[in-house]
């Protein structure tokens, strides 16, 4: 009896670690690029950062429009702790636009930048 319940432990702690590591779509909420009459002229990006200790390179993102239209981008290899982001995009005519990541793994995160040209700040829509 005291070896199925430590193989059906050895069991849970590898599926949990399965889950982990398994790989998976994040996407971001969407940010008024270019709707209800906000008009905004700056630039978006989708960004990816690895919160796992190895370095990764399988991640891709696409930003997409609000009618769900967008490219797929490849990302460099990321170092642990590290991010890199896909090319910018004029935020003029996305409407609704947000971003679309698939990352190797659940210690990943996914988020949306928007740079205002003017101030040179930094909106970061954080993805789920």
């Amino acid at each position: 009896m005291t070896f199925f319940k430590i193989l059906l432990a050895v069991l849970g702690l590898l599926i949990a670690v399965d889950l982990a590591v398994a790989a998976t779509t994040l996407t971001t909420p969407a940010f008024p690029a270019d709707s209800a009459g906000i008009t905004h002229v700056g630039t978006l990006s989708c960004a990816v950062t690895n919160g796992s200790d190895k370095t990764t390179s399988s991640s891709t993102v696409t930003l997409l429009n609000s009618g769900g239209v967008g490219s797929l981008e490849s990302l460099p290899p990321i170092p642990p702790g590290g991010s890199a982001n896909g090319s910018f995009s004029d935020a003029l005519g996305l409407g609704l636009a947000s971003c679309r990541c698939s990352v190797p793994n659940t210690l990943h995160k996914c988020s949306l930048m928007y740079v205002d040209p003017d101030s040179g700040a930094v909106v970061v829509v954080p993805g789920n």
